[in-house]
């Protein structure tokens, strides 16, 4: 990472925690139905698994509830995963970690990565980061983006932007990590990046939806 980037991600974080910790009203901790009713069925796409996410990168994460599933498309053996880790607050120091940090400390190693803008019918362009992870021979596309109640970002340097306004307006720092990964075949798969950018089109509304307006 570059250091101006660095010393610009210090500085927000810096003045974003003292500002969390300044505030004298109580916050607002929404009441987010559990992220195991997330709808199994999304589109042409049907949950077959519940992957268990491992206790050290749980204790890791320390997300306040989290869905991780593996969806099949009809008709096809295309699989994906998806993982949703939802943060009802930022106050107590707790946040997403970025995907680009945590898969290669799973042993995967970043070949490239990107921000790009996802069309989504009737809710605009979606911000996103997309990236290649390799681990011997096995590639995965994985696309992600944070989003809470009133806004969405594709990388974790524009949500810490974006958190403040939130609570100045509603009182809420809540967020969620939602990632996308698809078994890719080489580095500039093409297929297995569209099939991710194709079901976050569905899947964004959903993962709106699931968080409680402010």
């Amino acid at each position: 990472m570059k250091k101006t980037t660095v010393l610009i991600l210090a500085a927000v974080l810096a003045a974003q925690a003292a500002f969390y910790y300044s505030k004298s009203h109580a916050e607002v901790i929404p009441a987010t139905p559990p992220w195991a009713e997330f709808p199994q069925q999304i589109g042409r796409w049907r949950a077959v698994a519940e992957i268990p996410v491992d206790e050290v990168v749980l204790e890791e994460l320390r997300p306040d509830d989290y869905m991780s599933r593996t969806y099949t498309r009809e008709g096809g053996t295309t699989a994906l995963n998806v993982f949703i880790g939802y943060f009802n607050t930022q106050r107590t120091g707790r946040a997403p970690h970025s995907p680009r940090n945590c898969l290669p400390g799973a042993g995967w190693e970043p070949m490239w990565s990107e921000s790009i803008k996802i069309p989504i019918p009737e809710h605009g362009d979606l911000n996103v980061t997309q990236f290649l992870v390799q681990k011997n021979r096995s590639k995965l596309a994985v696309l992600y983006w944070y989003q809470s109640a009133g806004w969405a970002a594709g990388n974790e340097y524009l949500a810490q932007f974006y958190a403040i306004p939130e609570l100045l307006s509603h009182g809420r720092t809540d967020v969620a990590l939602v990632r996308v990964i698809v078994p890719a075949s080489a580095e500039k798969d093409s297929g297995g990046f569209a099939t991710a950018i194709e079901f976050t089109k569905i899947l964004y509304p959903l993962v709106k939806a699931h968080i409680p307006p402010a």
